[in-house]
């Protein structure tokens, strides 16, 4: 077992960036505990990492590059950095162990396929902050269940809950501009539920660009008050 603390080198160099493909497919790696200090995780830093259970990134991160927890299997717990800018691409695709994730307030992107194929996925509770969730950034998250879209989103991407096949629950707040295309393509007992009345979105007093999709496909409770606690 391994515990990659790095304290030492934190001290002696005082690093601030870890390079692509840091730790790229490091075997029998458990636990990850990133020094204070540090400000960049580059791309695919610890993809691969298949043994990893638990990581920790200090508030002083602000990028964690695309890929960066790619294929990490066994990762079942993951505390972010209250600093981080953004969940870039393929940040934690295939992470098939994640249950539970908190993406804190400084987030304002989801980035496509953050969190595609993260199959036992349930709870992911995001910041209001976030404006844009990207191409099928949760596509396959078979286990997840209701989604809480946060107050302030502006755009949801291209089949972003692709195939997530239990999720029977979304909230669409009025702040909602784009809903691309087969946003929720295979969910087949969804129910929409939005904070506008049905004659306020033929009225056109609200644009939902791509919301005629889901009229025919998904039930639609109009006027929905959302309980945020």
């Amino acid at each position: 077992e391994v515990n990659l603390r790095i304290t030492e080198l934190e001290e002696e160099k005082k690093i601030t960036y870890y390079q692509l493909g840091l730790l790229f497919e490091a075997i029998n790696l458990k636990e990850i505990n990133l020094p204070e200090g540090l400000e960049m995780i580059g791309e695919s830093g610890f993809a691969n990492c298949r043994s990893v259970e638990k990581v920790r990134i200090p508030d002083s991160v602000k990028v964690i590059g695309g890929s960066c927890f790619l294929a990490c299997v066994s990762l079942k717990e993951i505390i972010l950095s209250h600093n981080l800018r953004a969940v870039m691409a393929f940040t934690f695709r295939m992470c098939s162990s994640l249950e539970r994730i908190v993406i804190p307030n400084s987030v304002k992107k989801v980035g496509s396929f953050a969190f595609d194929k993260c199959v036992n996925l349930k709870e992911i509770k995001l910041a209001n902050s976030i404006k844009t969730i990207g191409l099928r950034a949760f596509k396959d998250c078979t286990s997840l269940e209701k989604f809480l879209i946060p107050l302030g989103m502006e755009s949801i991407g291209l089949c972003a809950f692709e195939n997530c096949f239990s999720l029977h629950l979304v909230y669409l707040p009025k702040s909602l501009k784009s809903l691309e295309n087969n946003a929720f393509l295979g969910c087949k007992n969804l129910i929409i539920c939005i904070e506008i009345s049905e004659q306020e979105y033929k009225n056109g007093e609200y644009s939902y660009y791509g919301l005629d999709n889901l009229l025919s496909s998904c039930h639609i409770k109009w006027n929905y008050k959302i309980n945020r606690k």
